[in-house]
């Protein structure tokens, strides 16, 4: 019997097969529609992960989505080894565009998400502390760069839920927000 991740993958997929199959590459929209939904559907990011597999990302900034969706990939697998492959090589695309791209602040943010929601044992949380100082102090400025009201908000909001922030940094990311909305 098939897991539920894996039929909405499976449905995900051929929902989204016609896009792949007429060799449009992965659009930015289309990288954060997926990947910002993974927090209410964990098969999201293999969906997503298997759409770059078949049309390689155009630029460092889906290659950091395409990574942080592969690490965040596992959860719908069964493998043990399957688990571990997908989530070094999800380490190893964000290292990648960190190294192309490093002040760019969506590519940032993908690190430190991905980070922050990495197991412990798992080892991978050498530069939250880094991320985190750059993304408070570049927010303002990332709002405007980014241009996309809906993906710096769910940035932003992802920033302030996360633990790793204090009161302080997270009321300065709150004035941020309210600018924007």
């Amino acid at each position: 019997m098939l897991k539920f991740c894996q039929v909405v993958t499976f449905l995900s997929i051929l929902l989204l097969g016609t896009q792949s199959a007429t060799s449009q590459p992965v659009t930015i929209q289309k990288a954060r529609e997926l990947y910002f939904s993974i927090d209410k559907e964990p098969c999201n990011a293999l969906a997503l992960t298997n759409l770059f597999d078949k049309d390689n990302p155009t630029s460092p900034v889906l290659m950091a989505y395409f990574g942080a969706a592969t690490a965040s990939s596992p959860v719908c697998l069964d493998s043990p080894t399957k688990k571990i492959s997908y989530f070094n090589k999800g380490k190893k695309l964000i290292s990648e565009a960190i190294a192309n791209k490093p002040n760019e602040y969506e590519i940032r943010f993908l690190r430190f998400a991905t980070q922050t929601k990495a197991p412990g044992f798992l080892g991978y949380n050498d530069n939250v502390e880094e991320d985190k100082k750059f993304l408070i102090s570049k927010a303002g400025i990332a709002s405007k760069a980014i241009n996309h009201k809906p993906t710096i908000t769910a940035i932003l909001n992802f920033l302030i839920d996360s633990e790793e922030l204090n009161q302080i940094e997270k009321k300065q990311l709150m004035t941020i927000l309210s600018q924007i909305k």
